[in-house]
């Protein structure tokens, strides 16, 4: 980098007329001193480089050198940035020390606010408006009378958790005279049209974001084109376009100085001046407009924000960007489900269905069928064909399966429960749990459940709904295995189900040998969780089973000691009422 700011090359570089050539000269350049010949014929280059090189030349900080050279050039741009530089000293100006290093609008979540935000002078309160947080304050600077609006709140969720929130907006000089007179503060708006020239471009920035804000607000949109948009500095005209793109109307604005800025090389002024453009030519010029543009596409969003209705053709064309490969998805997936679903959903079920058949657009036409079953919208035919896509998708399946039908499809939970995330898993045994209070049949989900336990080692989802399909008598004979290579393998918790549910099973099936392994097991919580369930066994114990307790109570283990002296306990105690 060093060996690239001294090349003498950058100064032929920097009038170059490739774009990114002279960006990258200009960088360069603002990082070396600038003698005297350099800025003569950098000055010449004003013509071609505009703003961005004017930038540089102030920066560089040589004021008289600058000016000789603007005079020795002679050029319009040479004697405009002279002009510039001498306005400065003594004319009027909104410049401010402290207000330089306040931000127009900002928000903090913990107290990294500038210092100059507390040197503010406190002005009065404001009435909070609907969901507004906080005190607000109106503050004002004492050197240069701009007014802020500022709030600080606090949020605690527990005693240990609190966040805290600053909140800082500068009014305008018309939201100021209009909430609080006319005479509240000085009128400078001659200032704030003379920084339109200034030499800083934070300032020339921040005149033209105040004069654009209250000339919008005042329906002036006359003097905001001629006044602003067509101003020679890059800034005043961006801070224009980004005004007008945030109001809720059309502006009123030229086509060709729209058209004329939306070919500028600043990527925003590009970027505003496109979708106002592409707000006004309206929804009929939508069928032939390239579709590959960030704010074309913004543009088309505000335009249906408005009621605009767009052609079966243009919509056919949003699905067909939305299934292909662009660099806006989420963008196109949003005007897809404003426009495609909600005027030409027929026609884009049936593309639906044949981007679901072929291989190429499988992918995203399941992501689309699962919006269309979150909002209700998929036909029967076209469900049919994407529950059948879980090879391709299995999450994107399950969810359009959970959407379309409160009724589980065996086939895509029991692949969901073998092999998916741990939270489709869970969705699916929430789902079985609901099955099961409604007394339908799912035993056809007992083998998956038990694959499911070993998977998901973590989890206890699996093992506790096993446990109460043993408590209901049905048969785990297909889950036996895995839930025993469970009890050493999974986190307690787990472990502690999975050994429930074996005893209900073996006990209901009266399999005493598998119980009594169960009671000799090496883990003492396995043979402690196993004597809990006996002791609330509503049936007679085997006499085997007994004895075994009956051993246990000696166990050197306290949980399974203790668990086997209460199965004992209960035991004799129903036995005794037998008897009686």
């Amino acid at each position: 980098m060093r060996a690239l700011a001294s090349d003498p090359r950058l100064i032929t570089f920097a009038r170059d007329p490739d774009v990114t050539v002279r960006r990258a000269a200009l960088a360069a350049l603002s990082k070396r001193a600038l003698a005297p010949p350099d800025l003569v014929a950098l000055v010449a280059a004003l013509d071609v480089a505009g703003d961005d090189l004017a930038d540089v030349l102030v920066g560089a900080g040589n004021e008289n050198a600058l000016l000789a050279a603007c005079a020795s050039v002679g050029s319009v741009s040479a004697l405009r940035l002279a002009a510039s530089l001498q306005r400065q000293h003594g004319a009027q100006t909104r410049t401010c020390t402290r207000c330089r290093r306040i931000p127009r609008s900002e928000s903090w979540t913990s107290d990294g606010r500038p210092a100059e935000i507390h040197e503010l002078n406190v002005v009065q309160e404001i009435a909070r408006a609907d969901g507004d947080e906080g005190d607000w304050k109106l503050v004002r600077c004492p050197t240069c009378s701009s007014c802020y609006a500022t709030t600080y709140w606090c949020q605690e969720q527990d005693p240990l958790m609190r966040r805290d929130y600053w909140t800082v907006k500068r009014l305008t000089l018309g939201e100021i005279q209009r909430d609080y007179g006319p005479d509240f503060v000085p009128d400078w708006t001659a200032a704030l049209v003379a920084d339109l020239d200034h030499p800083d471009p934070h300032w020339r920035t921040e005149a033209a974001h105040d004069l654009a804000r209250d000339l919008l607000a005042a329906g002036h949109f006359d003097r905001i084109e001629s006044e602003l948009l067509r101003y020679p500095r890059r800034q005043v005209a961006r801070e224009a376009l980004r005004a007008l793109s945030d109001s809720p109307v059309d502006p009123p604005v030229s086509p060709e100085v729209l058209k004329t800025l939306a070919a500028s090389t600043d990527e925003e002024t590009h970027a505003f001046a496109t979708t106002l453009l592409t707000v006004q030519r309206g929804t009929s010029a939508l069928d032939d407009l390239e579709l590959e543009s960030y704010p074309v596409l913004h543009g088309i969003e505000l335009l249906l924000r408005r009621g605009g209705s767009v052609s079966p053709r243009f919509a056919a064309r949003l699905v067909e960007h939305m299934l292909g490969t662009t660099p806006y998805r989420w963008r196109f997936d949003h005007l897809v489900k404003e426009v495609a679903l909600a005027e030409h959903l027929p026609a884009t079920l049936v593309r639906l269905r044949a981007a679901l058949r072929d291989p190429s657009t499988r992918t995203r036409a399941l992501e689309l069928a699962r919006t269309l079953a979150d909002e209700s919208l998929l036909d029967e035919e076209t469900l049919a064909v994407a529950l059948q896509q879980a090879d391709t998708d299995l999450e994107a399946t399950l969810a359009i399966a959970l959407a379309a039908s409160d009724t589980l499809i065996p086939d895509i939970a029991n692949r969901t429960l073998r092999a998916g995330e741990a939270h489709d898993a869970r969705k699916v045994i929430g789902r079985i749990g609901e099955a099961l209070s409604r007394g339908e049949d799912i035993r056809w989900a007992v083998p998956a459940l038990g694959a499911n336990v070993l998977r998901h080692a973590e989890g206890t989802d699996a093992a506790v709904m096993l446990d109460q399909l043993a408590s209901k008598g049905v048969d785990l004979t297909d889950a036996v295995q895995d839930l025993f290579a469970a009890l050493d393998r999974v986190m307690p918790y787990s472990a502690h189900f999975a050994a429930h549910a074996l005893v209900r099973h073996h006990m209901r099936r009266s399999e005493t040998d598998a119980v009594l392994a169960l009671l000799s097991h090496e883990q003492s919580s396995v043979r402690g969780d196993a004597a809990t369930v006996l002791a609330d066994a509503p049936c007679e114990l085997p006499a085997a089973i007994i004895s075994r307790l009956h051993e246990m109570t000696t166990d050197r283990a306290s949980r399974p000691r203790r668990a086997a002296e209460q199965a004992v306990r209960l035991h004799a105690s129903r036995a005794s009422s037998v008897d009686t």
